[in-house]
C-alpha cells in the first residue's frame, strides 16, 4: 500500500464533503416521515425551522477572534464552503441553507456555554456544526436538552464515553473523526 500525502485543502474539501453529507443525512432523516415519532426522554423534537419551506439555520460555532483563530477560520471555511455548494445546487429538499456565525473567541467552557446557548434560543439552530474545543463539555448538554443536530471534530475520549452511557439522551451529536487515543498512541510523552 502507497501513503498518499494529503494537502491542507485536499482535507478542507474532504472535511467539506463529509459535512455536506452529515447535513443532507440529518436533515433528510429529521424531516423524513419516516423519522422516530419522537425523541428520548429529556430532549426535545429537532427544530421547527427544519420544516414548512423555511431556511434550514446552520450555526457555525468557531473560535473566530480570539489566540487559536487561525484553526477556527479554517474550521468555518469548510462548512461555508459545503453550504455554499449545498445552496448553488437548489438546496436541501428544496429549501436553502443559511449559515450563521457564533464566534466562541477562545474556546473556554464559559465562551462555549454562552456561544451554543446562543445557537439553541437566539438562532433557533436546524444544525450545528463546531471543530474542536479547548475545554469540552457543556455544549452536549445544551444540544442534548435542544435535540439540535451536532456535528463536531471533538476527539476527547471522554465525549465518547459519555455518549456510550447514554445513546438515548446524546442521539442528535455526531462525531465526524476518532477519538485522541487513535492519534497519539506511539508518542511519547
Amino acid at each position: 500500500m502507497s501513503r498518499q500525502n494529503m494537502s491542507r485543502r485536499s482535507m478542507l474539501r474532504s472535511m467539506a464533503a463529509v459535512g455536506a453529507g452529515s447535513v443532507v443525512a440529518g436533515a433528510v432523516a429529521a424531516c423524513s416521515p419516516e423519522a422516530p415519532a419522537a425523541p428520548a426522554a429529556g430532549t426535545a423534537a429537532p427544530a421547527a425551522g427544519a420544516t414548512g419551506g423555511e431556511d434550514i439555520r446552520v450555526v457555525g460555532i468557531f473560535p473566530v477572534s480570539g489566540f487559536i483563530a487561525a484553526d477556527g477560520k479554517e474550521m468555518r471555511n469548510g462548512v461555508v464552503m459545503a453550504v455554499d455548494e449545498i445552496n448553488e445546487l437548489g438546496g436541501l429538499l428544496g429549501r436553502k441553507l443559511k449559515y450563521i456565525e457564533v464566534d466562541d473567541v477562545d474556546s473556554n467552557a464559559e465562551q462555549i456555554t454562552t456561544a451554543f446557548q446562543r445557537a439553541v434560543d437566539v438562532e433557533k439552530a436546524d444544525v450545528i456544526f463546531s471543530g474542536y474545543h479547548l475545554a469540552s463539555g457543556p455544549e452536549f448538554d445544551i444540544v442534548a436538552k435542544s435535540g439540535t443536530l451536532y456535528y463536531n471534530v471533538n476527539t476527547q475520549e471522554a465525549w465518547t464515553d459519555r455518549y456510550k452511557k447514554d445513546p438515548n439522551k446524546y442521539w442528535s451529536i455526531f462525531q465526524n473523526d476518532p477519538n485522541d487515543t487513535w492519534y497519539g498512541g506511539s508518542f511519547a510523552l
